[in-house]
């Protein structure tokens, strides 16, 4: 069964998000998208955030994947995404 998780990310440029998706083993798709073996990203950018002087770059995540496969591969994104340098 298909599962998927949202999350809007801050901060992260899209540069990293494209490292992180593919050190998971997922690949560029056409659409934007990054699809790994029994999983698919869909991010999409949102207007930027302003906090002070700073500006964060905002995404809306949509992770989706069979049961087993989100359930193994989500927690290492999760890991990347909450920590520098991932």
């Amino acid at each position: 069964m298909i599962e998927t998780i949202t999350r809007e990310l801050r901060g992260l440029p899209d540069w990293v998000l494209h490292e992180y998706f593919v050190k998971l083993g997922g690949l560029p798709q056409p659409d934007g998208s990054y699809a790994g073996e029994g999983w698919q990203a869909r991010l999409t950018r949102l207007p930027d955030e302003k906090r002070g002087v700073m500006v964060f770059c905002v995404y809306h995540l949509e992770f989706s994947g069979e049961g087993e496969v989100l359930r193994e591969v989500w927690p290492r994104f999760e890991l990347k995404i909450l920590r520098p340098g991932g």
